[in-house]
């Protein structure tokens, strides 16, 4: 029977939760999952690994935030289609932004964990793949700035 040592003798069970002290100028590097440099290995008998970055929910599917707050009917009917529409374009934007920030978060994450074991020798075929650089296509309004109309109307502003 393998023990993890005097540290896990009498210990409740329950939730753990990370954490760090330092003083007088301490620093500390820390990585809270999904993925390792250095996975855990040998933990004994019976302790079940879960990383702490499985403990924050993931952001839900733009598509079913908005789905969701449509069912609610949270907007009154008196309210114009043009406002309701706005309100729900809102909510997709945003829903949307925090659902591509946090992938991006998983891809660089993974990315940093790639170069560790790579500096360090160690296997990367438990990362996901790195995915292929992804070319943006701007519109033309929006890279000359979409200002045309500010412009016009400046100008018949001057006359």
């Amino acid at each position: 029977v393998k023990t993890g040592g005097e540290a896990f003798d009498d210990i409740q069970s329950g939730t753990y939760y990370p954490a760090i002290s330092s003083y007088m100028g301490g620093t500390a590097r820390v990585n809270f999952g999904p993925h390792f440099i250095y996975p855990p290995k040998g933990l004994p008998t019976g302790m079940k690994f879960q990383p702490i970055s499985e403990v924050c929910h993931k952001p839900m599917e733009p598509t079913k935030v908005l789905e969701l707050f449509k069912k609610e009917k949270c907007i009154l009917k008196k309210v114009d289609d043009e406002i309701t529409n706005a309100i729900h374009d809102a909510i997709f934007l945003e829903a949307n932004l925090r659902h591509e920030i946090f992938q991006q978060h998983l891809r660089d994450h993974a990315n940093v964990v790639r170069k560790g074991r790579i500096e360090r020798g160690l296997g990367i075929n438990d990362l996901p793949e790195e995915p292929a650089p992804v070319k943006m296509e701007v519109e033309e309004e929006v890279a000359s700035g979409g200002n045309d109309n500010v412009m016009e109307s400046n100008e018949q502003d001057k006359q």
